[in-house]
This record gives structure tokens, C-alpha cells and sequence, in this order.
């Protein structure tokens, strides 16, 4: 399989490009079909304006071109403001020979509307897929759609082709008369007569029985979505912009086990639990906030709307996958804050957001606070009254790790100028989760860049408010944002590299903390892994002083990486920089996507989500687990103890990495 494609340019940016895919039974016919090609574009390159042409056989690339051309049509609506690509001309197809004079023609119609648009299709049968560029929260803009349809249905005609070439008619039925013709016409109303008397099949779309009542619907009487959603007051249209602009463009309906996107929709196949359904869910009811805020209408939506928003993991797989980046966990956020303001908060949920809180405590004592929270007392309480299960047990004191190591702890009243800071030294941020109950991690991770030559400078555990996000305490978690925030700052201000080990944490920087702050933060923090990646790319770790001084026999050993679902879709340079890092200390390490696990921090600690949480787990990660001959690695704090709680036993990359040097 190969691939060709050519782009075209206007004004310096590329605005266009052709994809040619060539087939055959060898190699050999395939690369005299792509030889033809070539020489095609070459003689002909001046004449159309290609600026450039590549030939790809391998699979991953084509697939990655492919991956490209699909989302570009999810990307069309993803403009600013309410404008979207929308779908009402857009599959209609022409004889191949006449496609580049109807081309021209068509963009003139669009032209006059004054309205920007993007076309995509297939050359090769003559479809042309168009979205005009329209706000259909403006009636200036509904109007344009049916002079536009009118006009482009005359002129698909003028060309011997088809306004439905290949998505069906849908609402398009009223131009059946114009393409089917007077004899054709009659044969279509007998047929819907003789098979669906009653009009109770797709009712005023194709064609109406003969002498029924209800006609085939014209296009501008059609209920559009955007008049709808001008009814949404501008406090709830800004505060739900995410879900408004949704256009379903289905993306989120995956049942890929590989595809960390929506696993809850995944792992029920309820529509009402996917990121679309929610999303179409939060616009009615903010459309009813706005316009009905007293109804039993809005009642009864409001508590559906609960029930799906408490099945979503907050796993924001969403929010990266999605080619709106609509963000169901922040939308659910926000709703929570308004619904507990009605009905207050559980108990459980003021707990999760006092988690850290209580957990700079239990760090304190661990021994004590397992002794505590670990018995069989204790977790019957918390799960029968408070409705927590699993909680998680606390590791040895992270305090008591850095003393035995002799390694500094910053303090944020003291830091050291720029000034005094060496080449060598990076700061180590230690985030609240592995602090308290993955300690193991953090000090693997000081340990091993300790044997690169660096000098590890420990931050402050900071809060981070996570959970405060998670359970809609808003006001609360913009103010832990601003502690959060001004407190890197100045870690920052001391020009050395901050480095976290934890993606969900480091995450919050670019994504929670920017949102609810409205001002993405001037500073970076690394990955752990990227970090190192980048110095063996710079050739500042040497491999021959660093090669692993184990027992040989390890160095066989086949390590399976399962990255969090936040990496496989936010951060998906993370598998490929382990792999970087394991193969310049001589270690194996393959990865693979694999979907969610199913914890997602909080949700899996609740009670009423202990099936799904199962249910998700039991999708993809079970199995590979139990059939991956080495070690199975996770990255995430959450995946790892899903992992444990189902007896795989798994450890971070890093501890193999430390342990192997």
C-alpha cells in the first residue's frame, strides 16, 4: 500500500491536499502505478500548484495520513464562537469530468453568501463533501440554509449529479421530485405506500404514502439545533460553551479496547454515559435553567443528568481525544458546583475534598493511620455510611526516605537564587498521591537520577486540588490554584528543571490550573521521562557509564509499559521517551495503548461505581495482564494500584530503571 498526496498553496499556507492511494497484488505493481503518479505530478506540477509530493509506504505513516484527513472534518468545528462546519450540502457528487467546473461554481455561491466553508472528498467518483461556515444561533444564518440548498440542488442538477451522493437524503427529501423526475417519482410514493402505510418509518424524510396526511418536511421546517441553543441565557451559554458547541460528530462512541476514550460509554454501551450524551444533556438543561428553571421538566433532567455525570471517571480522555476537546469532566465539575448549591454535597464528597488535607496527617503516621483505616471495622464504615471502598494504604514516611538519603528539602521561604544553582541540579516535585501512598516511586526516582550525575533538590509536597475540582468545589479549588500556582512560581524563579513523575498532577498545570485561573501558567513542568529523553537526545548522558550493573540475566526480561489513559491521549510522546531512556541503559521495553483501567483516582473508591469499575477493567487491561509473559509496568499511581488490587503485581518504570543501575 502506498500513498501519494500533493498540496496546493494560496498566499504561503497550505491549503489543500490530494491523497492517491495505489494497490496491487506485489510490490513491483505497485511501484510502477506510483511511478506513473510521480511522473504525472512532476510534468504537471507548475500547471496546478503543487508545492510539494511524497510517496509513504510504510503502514504507520499511511495510517497516520489517513488519521489526519478523518480529523479534519471534527476540526471544522472547532472554531471560536458558535460557528461550525455544518453538514447540509456536503455529500453531493458530479461526473469526475465536470467535478473541477462545479468546483468553481459552487465556491462562487458560497462566495456571494459571503460565507467561509471547507470541501473535502473524493476525486476520483466526483462526491464533494462542503461544510459552509454558519451560527445557527443567529436566524440570519438558519435563513442561508435553505438559499444555499436551493441553489446548490439547481446546480448539482445543471451537472447530471446527485445532492445525496452518499450520506442518504435525510431532510433533503422535498428535492426528490427534481432528481427522481415525473416517472421515477410516482414509483417511490408506491412503494413507501405499499411497505409503510402508516408513514411510521423516518415520517416526513423520504417520500409520504399516498393520501397521508403528514408531506415530506421542507428543510427549513426542520427543528434546528442552534435555535435552540439561542435560548440559552449568555451566562450558561459561557459557563457550557464545551457542550454547546458538541456538533456529534460521534468520535466518542468507540468500543475500541486500545482507545483510552470514554470508558464508561465503553464498557456499558449507553449512549446516555458517552461525552455526546452528556453533552446534549447540559445543553438542555442549561437551556431550561434559562428559560424554564422552575419546571418538573427541569427537575427530572437535572436528576438524570446526575446519575450519568456521576458514572463519568473525570478521566478527561474527552477533553484530548475529542476533536472539539469538549470537556466533560470540567462541565461535570461545574454542574456538580450548582447542584450541590440545591442539594449540598455527600459526605463522602466533603471528604474526597479534604483528601489532602487529611493525608498531610496520615503522612505523618502511616503506621498509625493503617492501623486506623485498614481494619475490618473501619472499612465496613466507609463503605456502608460513608460509601468508600478500597481505600488505599500508606507508605512509609517520604520524609524519613530523604533523610536516609541525605538529600536537600527545599523550603519556599528559603529557596536558593539563580544565582547558586549548578548545571547538575533539578527539582523533584513530589505530588500528594505517591507522597502518601507510593513513596517507593518518588525515591526511585530521586536515586536514579542521583546515579546520572544529578543532584536532586526535593520540593515541598504542595496540595493540588484535584479532588476539589473533581467534586465541584470550585471556589475552593480556585483558590488552592493560586496557592498552587504562585508557589511553582517561585520554584520556578530559581531557573532549575521541575520534574514530576506523576502525568495527572503535571497535567493540572496546562489544563485545570489554566482554566479555572483563565491564564496558562509561565512556567514548564517535565515529565520525568521526557526530561531524561531530551538529555540522551542532547548527549548528556553517556551510555557506557551508565549501562546496568545487575545480574545479566534481568537484562533479558521483556517489560510491558501500559501508559494512564491521560498519556495515551495527552501526552503520547511518554511511551516513546521510556522506550528512549530503557534502551540506552540496555533494558527491553515494549508499550502499548490499552484503554482505561477503570480507577480514575476517585471513582473507583466509590461504592455505587464499584461494577463499572470492574466492568472497565475486565475490557482490555485484565487480559493483558494475564497474558504478557514479563513484567507488566504502569506509569500512572491509579493504574498501578487497579493493577495490585487485582494480585498482578506491577511497578513504575522508574523502579526498574533504579533497581537495574
Amino acid at each position: 500500500l502506498k500513498a501519494v498526496f500533493k498540496g496546493q498553496t494560496l498566499g504561503g499556507s497550505l491549503k489543500a491536499m490530494n491523497f492517491i492511494e495505489v494497490v496491487g497484488d506485489d510490490e513491483e505493481s505497485i511501484g510502477k502505478q506510483c511511478e506513473k503518479f510521480e511522473s504525472h505530478i512532476s510534468r504537471t506540477a507548475e500547471e496546478y500548484g503543487v508545492v510539494t509530493s511524497l510517496v509513504q509506504t510504510g503502514a504507520s505513516e499511511i495510517a497516520s495520513l489517513w488519521n489526519l484527513r478523518g480529523r479534519a472534518v471534527g476540526l471544522l468545528a472547532a472554531l471560536d464562537g458558535n460557528t461550525q462546519g455544518l453538514a447540509f450540502v456536503e455529500d453531493t457528487t458530479v461526473p469526475p469530468e465536470m467535478l473541477a467546473d462545479y468546483v468553481n461554481e459552487f465556491r462562487t455561491i458560497l462566495e456571494q453568501h459571503q460565507v467561509d466553508y471547507a470541501m473535502y472528498g473524493h476525486a476520483d467518483v466526483g462526491c464533494l463533501h462542503v461544510r459552509p461556515m454558519l451560527d445557527m444561533t443567529r436566524q440570519s444564518n438558519r435563513e442561508l440554509i435553505r438559499s444555499i440548498t436551493d441553489q446548490v440542488a439547481s446546480l448539482v442538477k445543471q451537472y447530471g449529479g446527485l445532492l445525496w451522493g452518499e450520506h442518504g437524503r435525510g431532510y433533503r427529501g422535498e428535492y426528490s421530485p427534481l432528481f427522481f423526475g415525473e416517472h421515477l417519482m410516482p414509483v417511490l410514493v408506491q412503494i413507501k405506500t405499499a411497505f409503510d402505510p402508516q408513514n411510521r418509518f423516518n415520517p416526513g424524510k423520504l417520500a409520504a404514502p399516498s393520501g397521508h396526511s403528514i408531506a415530506v418536511m421542507k428543510i427549513d421546517q426542520v427543528p434546528y439545533r442552534g435555535a435552540f441553543d439561542e435560548q440559552i441565557g449568555p451566562t450558561w451559554a459561557e459557563r457550557y460553551h464545551s457542550a454547546i458547541n458538541c456538533n456529534g460528530n460521534t468520535t466518542c462512541f468507540s468500543w475500541q479496547v486500545d482507545d483510552a476514550m470514554c470508558p464508561s460509554y465503553k464498557a456499558t454501551k449507553d449512549k446516555t454515559l458517552s461525552p455526546k450524551g452528556r453533552a446534549v444533556m447540559l445543553r438542555e438543561w442549561a437551556r431550561l435553567q434559562s428559560t424554564e428553571p422552575d419546571s418538573d421538566e427541569l427537575v427530572l433532567l437535572e436528576t438524570e443528568l446526575y446519575a450519568s455525570l456521576n458514572a463519568c471517571l473525570s478521566c478527561k480522555s474527552c477533553t484530548y481525544s475529542c476533536p472539539l476537546k469538549v470537556d466533560i469532566p470540567d462541565l461535570k465539575s461545574s454542574f456538580l458546583q450548582h447542584y450541590a448549591r440545591k442539594h449540598g454535597h455527600k459526605l463522602r464528597d466533603r471528604l474526597f475534598a479534604r483528601f489532602e488535607r487529611l493525608a498531610n496527617l496520615g503522612r505523618r503516621a502511616p503506621a498509625l493511620t493503617n492501623l486506623l483505616t485498614q481494619n475490618p471495622v473501619s472499612i465496613a464504615i466507609l463503605r456502608r455510611i460513608i460509601g468508600i471502598v478500597s481505600p488505599p494504604r500508606f507508605s512509609s514516611s517520604l520524609l524519613s526516605g530523604i533523610a536516609q538519603r541525605n538529600a536537600p528539602m527545599l523550603k519556599l521561604d528559603c529557596l536558593p537564587g539563580r544565582e547558586a544553582c549548578t548545571e547538575n541540579q533539578v527539582i523533584l516535585l513530589p505530588d500528594s498521591f505517591n507522597a502518601s501512598f507510593s513513596v517507593e516511586v518518588l525515591l526511585a526516582a530521586h536515586d536514579l537520577l542521583t546515579k546520572l550525575g544529578y543532584e536532586v533538590l526535593f520540593a515541598p509536597i504542595l496540595d493540588n486540588g484535584k479532588a476539589l475540582q473533581v467534586k465541584g468545589f470550585r471556589d475552593e479549588f480556585r483558590q488552592q490554584a493560586a496557592v498552587h500556582v504562585a508557589a511553582m512560581q517561585r520554584l520556578a524563579a530559581t531557573g532549575l528543571p521541575l520534574i514530576s513523575v506523576e502525568v495527572v498532577t503535571r497535567l493540572m498545570h496546562q489544563k485545570e490550573f489554566a482554566g479555572i485561573l483563565q491564564q496558562v501558567p509561565d512556567y514548564q513542568v517535565w515529565s520525568i521521562e521526557h526530561w531524561l529523553a531530551g538529555q540522551i537526545a542532547e548527549a548528556r548522558l553517556d551510555p557506557k557509564a551508565h549501562q546496568p550493573t545487575s545480574n545479566p540475566a534481568k537484562l533479558e526480561v521483556e517489560y510491558l509499559l501500559l501508559p494512564h489513559c491521560m498519556e495515551q491521549t495527552a501526552d503520547k510522546q511518554s511511551a516513546q521517551d521510556w522506550q528512549i531512556i530503557f534502551k540506552h541503559l540496555g533494558l527491553k521495553l515494549s508499550t502499548r495503548s490499552a484503554g482505561c483501567c477503570g480507577m480514575a483516582g476517585l471513582f473507583g473508591h466509590e461504592a455505587e461505581n464499584r461494577k463499572l469499575n470492574e466492568d472497565i477493567f475486565r475490557l482490555n487491561w485484565q487480559a493483558i495482564a494475564t497474558s504478557h509473559p514479563g513484567e507488566v509496568l504502569s506509569s500512572g499511581f491509579s493504574c498501578r494500584y487497579q493493577l495490585q488490587n487485582h494480585q498482578f503485581p506491577t511497578r513504575h518504570p522508574l523502579m526498574i530503571l533504579n533497581n537495574n543501575m
